[in-house]
């Protein structure tokens, strides 16, 4: 959810957040929706830019990157920013989970 343009969560207080994650962290509110203005612009950018995996090597250059869409923005973000060590790949790049991401899209586009 982070890195797509339409997709924002509405807290109770009409804050504005780009991940489910952040709700209730008042770091992480972008802006209002009373506002028409981006309040953390900072984090908004890093959201909606930097985190994209297209803006990884790593990411960018991985044959799987259509099929996991560079994993979850959140954990990447964590990683970046807040000395996390999420392994954001691994989940992805086994041999078995791949089959079957592959099947389910098969089955999807018959």
């Amino acid at each position: 959810m982070i890195n797509s343009v339409n997709s924002y969560i509405i807290g109770p207080e009409g804050e504005i957040y780009k991940c489910w994650n952040d709700v209730s962290n008042k770091e992480k509110i972008i802006g209002y929706i009373n506002k028409k203005e981006i309040l953390n612009k900072t984090l908004f950018y890093r959201y909606m830019q930097e985190l994209s995996p297209f803006s990884d090597d790593m990411c960018r250059n991985c044959e799987l990157l259509p099929i996991c869409s560079g994993g979850c923005g959140w954990y990447r973000y964590k990683n970046r920013y807040e000395n996390g060590s999420f392994d954001i790949c691994s989940m992805y790049k086994g041999k078995e989970l791949l089959e079957k991401a592959l099947l389910s899209q098969i089955k999807t586009n018959q």
